[in-house]
């Protein structure tokens, strides 16, 4: 990642506290423990812990505990097999919407967000040849729009699907993606496609449009 774009981690001063708060601040009411935020952040559970215990004190943080539904229990968590040893109790974590730093982190957040977008589509146009990249839905904020990125283009899936997974893992909530290739763009824009239009009719960052004016209303 280019120092642009890490400039977010250089204000806050670790990758994985921006992690943290990306995905708390983009998920308020939300709570998460740590093993869930390890394995969703690709970060090691000690650093997770520093940095839940920092973001905790300084109270951007509330934490509660709980005792998980057996059904939820994760390896290594269940008693075992024929000791009847109560469930431990786990620790969940959830932003503190009254904090006084609350609204002006989560617009900092997603303005940061938007420093991403050279890198996304520099890593996109990697993969294979690309028409269009738009941004929408999460990105700007809005969770009513059912595609967060819509892609034009001949790309393998494999490494598109991996790629979304560590843009997922950067900006800290789920990117859910619509792929096209030319053809099957045209041919939607050609029969009126109710999705497509709802998504060339959203509020969007373009990366890219080499469709030659097919992505225009």
């Amino acid at each position: 990642m280019s120092k642009k774009n890490n400039t977010i981690e250089h204000l806050f001063g670790s990758s994985t506290r921006v992690k943290l708060l990306r995905l708390f601040l983009h998920h308020p009411e939300e709570s998460f423990y740590v093993r869930e935020l390890s394995r969703r952040l690709g970060v090691q559970i000690h650093a997770v812990r520093r940095e839940l215990d920092a973001l905790e004190k300084v109270g951007l943080l509330a934490s509660r505990r709980e005792t998980p539904a057996e059904a939820e229990l994760e390896p290594g968590e269940a008693p075992k097999k024929g000791r009847r040893a109560p469930l431990a109790e786990r620790k969940y974590y959830q932003t503190n919407q009254e904090h006084l730093l609350y609204p002006e982190l989560r617009a900092l957040i997603t303005k940061a967000d938007l420093l991403v977008e050279e890198q996304i589509l520099q890593r996109i146009k990697d993969l294979g040849d690309v028409q269009y990249v738009g941004l929408m839905g999460r990105f700007l904020g809005d969770r009513s729009i059912p595609t967060d990125m819509l892609v034009v283009g001949l790309l393998p899936k494999k490494p598109l699907t991996a790629l979304i997974a560590e843009l997922e893992a950067e900006v800290g909530h789920a990117i859910d993606y619509t792929v096209l290739t030319p053809r099957e763009f045209k041919y939607r824009k050609d029969v009126t496609d109710r999705f497509l239009f709802s998504l060339l009719e959203a509020k969007k960052i373009v990366l890219v449009d080499r469709t030659g004016g097919l992505a225009q209303l």
